[in-house]
């Protein structure tokens, strides 16, 4: 589920079902700085977070690339749903988490393959960019106080991975390869995928076989 919040930066999800959610908050201000994610964990339906703290990135970094479909032997259109996670460390160990596309105001790309010349042979293919910050999450356990006090964001490089699935177009639920879900962490050149401030980086071609 996804949200954007009003001029004042409030927002709520409702209705929502009974349970434990992991909140995922980033942000793009009008000149174009972005915010690193934060994340909240544990926050129960229901539970108010009042403050989650954001911060001040740089400009946001992008991740390019192409996503392929193939029935094997022949090309084949397919609605394609693509995120980008971030590995979190919490007190229960790492947490891959949904970054969301602030610049998009979306969490996902939602993309259709379709035939090209620019596509490899017997394949359909459509091609991405997604806008990202270029830097870590920061982590926190939700807080019933109304002010959440995530840990600094880890220094270093903003590792990303991303995380493709595919559908029959038209349905939003059918899977339609084998496998319907491909990750992958790495660039073009076989180098970690990360995102730097400005930079645009490309990543490995995502290819779904055994599509119908």
């Amino acid at each position: 589920m996804e949200t954007v919040a009003d001029a004042n930066g409030n927002f709520s999800f409702c209705p929502l079902p009974a349970g434990s959610y992991d909140v995922v908050v980033v942000a793009i201000n009008g000149a174009g700085i972005a915010y690193g994610a934060t994340v909240i964990t544990g926050v129960d339906s229901g539970g108010a977070l009042g403050t989650v703290p954001v911060t001040a990135a740089l400009v946001p970094g992008s991740i390019m690339g192409t996503i392929t479909t193939s029935t094997g032997t022949a090309a084949i259109p397919e609605d394609i749903s693509l995120s980008a996670l971030q590995n979190s460390a919490t007190s229960c160990g790492s947490l891959l988490v949904t970054i969301p596309l602030a610049s998009q105001s979306a969490s996902t790309a939602t993309l259709t393959t379709a035939s090209g010349t620019m596509c490899p042979a017997n394949t359909d293919c459509v091609s991405y960019t997604l806008s990202l910050p270029a830097a870590n999450p920061s982590v926190g356990s939700f807080s019933s106080s109304g002010h959440q006090s995530p840990n600094a964001p880890a220094s270093g490089a903003a590792n990303y991975t991303l995380d493709a699935l595919a559908f029959v177009p038209g349905t939003g639920a059918q899977a339609a390869c084998n496998p319907s879900a491909l990750q992958t962490s790495q660039t073009s050149s076989n180098a970690a995928l990360t995102v730097s401030s400005g930079m645009s980086t490309t990543a490995a071609t995502l290819g779904f076989t055994g599509c119908q």
